[in-house]
Order: structure tokens, then sequence, then C-alpha cells
């Protein structure tokens, strides 16, 4: 937010949601790098000699009290992408009337912004479908993290954590499936924005989360 002043056109809007609003310039900055990542996805990056390729995924979580301006901030600063959705979502509809379920299960749906699926739908279908990427609006960002793993089975953990870590790398996903077929996805961009009250972030460190270096991904 500090830079603004080269960005003159958006200066009049920060200013405004800062002094206006009384938002706190955290909120107001960290929900314009989500929002600026996750319309730009996967299609730029910089390659450095030593480093290779990088893309810029973000995740971020705002922390404050209830009422803090959390969810204030995220629809004025998010509202240009979802009306984006709004109009992904009417097509789709218009797109579907008319043609049965397993048609439509044939059919590849558009979107920038989602709310929540089990890591297998969101591989096989979601994330195929919207390849520049998309943006998890997980509103409480303990949502995001209690909704992992929910498809483990005989109480053992699961490796969604593992997959969210590779595509905050945008890392290759490989995965062999039934008949030896290998199923790819090239670049997996995923956005996650979300809240938590300091009362509960402790819990976002259950399960070892400190230790793998997964909680350290999203900015705070």
């Amino acid at each position: 937010v500090s830079q603004s002043r080269y960005y003159p056109k958006i200066k009049p809007f920060i200013n405004a949601l800062h002094k206006e609003y009384d938002l706190p310039r955290s909120y107001i900055g960290i929900s314009m790098l989500s929002a600026y990542s996750s319309a730009v996805g996967s299609a730029y990056h910089i390659k450095q000699n030593k480093l290779g390729t990088m893309y810029f995924p973000v995740w971020a979580c705002l922390e404050g009290i209830s009422s803090a301006g959390k969810s204030l901030v995220m629809n004025q600063v998010f509202r240009p992408l979802y009306q984006i959705q709004s109009e992904l979502e009417e097509e789709w509809f218009t797109a579907i009337e008319g043609k049965n379920p397993g048609e439509i299960a044939m059919m590849k749906s558009k979107q920038l912004i989602y709310g929540d699926a089990h890591l297998p739908t969101l591989i096989k279908q979601v994330i195929p479908a919207n390849p520049k990427g998309i943006l998890q609006d997980a509103d409480e960002i303990l949502a995001w993290i209690n909704g992992m793993n929910q498809l483990a089975k005989g109480g053992k953990e699961g490796t969604d954590e593992q997959f969210w870590m590779k595509s905050w790398d945008c890392k290759e996903h490989r995965k062999i499936l039934g008949n030896n077929q290998i199923y790819v996805i090239k670049k997996p961009y995923l956005n996650v924005f979300g809240g938590a009250q300091p009362s509960i972030i402790h819990k976002l460190f259950k399960n070892d989360r400190d230790t793998t270096g997964f909680i350290y991904r999203p900015l705070s």
C-alpha cells in the first residue's frame, strides 16, 4: 500500500478504504496482493538462473477480531473478481439448460472463485477446467484447514496438505490411475483467502503443520 504513489488511478480507492472505511493498511495491502495474483494466475511468471521458473500464488489470512473489517475489505477489493465469477455462472446455467445430468457431467465449468470442494473433485474437475488458476474464498481460513483429509479412511492421516504445498510452488502433480493411466496437472495454481480470529490461530498449527512448513505459507 505504501507504494500506491506509483499508481495514481488506484490511490483514491486505497485511501478511501483506509480513511472512510477505517480498514487497516495491512488488510488492504494483502487483499490487493491476493486479488492481483488471482487475476494474473499462471499467465505470468519469472525465470531466474538459480531458482528457475517462479509463479506468484498467494495464500492469505486476515487476522482480527469479529467486525474488524475482514469481510468488508474482501468485498470491496475483490468486487471485480466477484463480478467475473457471476458472469461465468450465468454462462454456465445458460449452457446447461435442457441437458441431462450425463451431458452436464462432461462439460467444463469455468470458474475464477470457488467456495469448497473435496480434493479429488478439485483435482479432476475444477483445476483442469481452469488452468490459469482459481481462488478459494475460504471466508474463515480454519474451514479450509478443517476441510482437508475428509476422505481419508480408517482415521488415517491424509495427504491433502502435500498436494496444496506442491500447488503453492505450482509444481506438477502426477498420479497413476486404474488401467495404468497417468494423470498430470502441469501448473496447479491455487490461491486461498480467508480470515481468522486471534483466539483460534493456534488451531492452524495442529498435525505438525508448523514442522512441515505448511502453515507458514499463508501471509498474515
